[in-house]
């Protein structure tokens, strides 16, 4: 009888971190990101993304005495450092942020062939959203059949996944408010 010996060729690593103390955190974060005239309507969805990347800086997250990222940087340091990816005391990334409703969604992309990306869900229920959808790199090896990967996640959660894995934000079934913040490492 023949030795059949297996191993893994790829593997596409997703790391969740749940944020302490996130009652405080989401309060903070939400009233720094607010209703912010920076968002704008792509009917699909609400994003104060900036595509043209002029004034990403000068979004509220950064022009507060204590941006966003000092607030959660101190939980995801050890991650970061673990990733090959030393943050130094004064680098900000780029932050953005997206808001969802019904019928509203974003379709598959991805944020460039390298580093990583993450999502921090802000507001987020369980029970009537779904997290971010991933698509495999490849198709089904017997059937050919696409594949996807939705992680279980809920508020307070930030995902951590390579940048040029694509994935989508699938229409939201309800008006409850889904939002997320998000920020890539290159």
């Amino acid at each position: 009888m023949s030795h059949v010996e297996q191993t893994t060729m790829f593997s596409v690593p997703l790391f969740k971190v749940k944020m302490e103390q996130w009652n405080i955190l989401k309060e903070l974060i939400v009233s720094i990101i607010g209703d912010s005239s920076y968002f704008v309507d792509y009917g699909n969805h609400q994003t104060d993304y900036s595509y043209d990347h002029q004034g990403e800086h000068s979004k509220p997250y950064n022009s507060y005495s204590v941006p966003i990222w000092d607030l959660i940087r101190p939980q995801l340091s050890k991650v970061f450092e673990d990733l090959g990816l030393p943050v130094s005391s004064d680098f900000i990334p780029s932050m953005w942020s997206q808001k969802y409703h019904k019928g509203s969604h974003h379709s598959i992309h991805h944020h460039g062939p390298k580093g990583y990306s993450c999502v921090l869900y802000v507001k987020f229920n369980p029970e009537v959203h779904q997290g971010t959808r991933f698509l495999a790199p490849f198709n089904n090896f017997v059937n050919g059949d696409i594949l996807w990967y939705i992680p279980e996640v809920e508020e307070g959660d930030l995902i951590i996944f390579p940048s040029s894995i694509l994935h989508e934000s699938p229409s939201q079934p309800v008006d409850e408010e889904r939002m997320i913040l998000s920020f890539n490492f290159h």
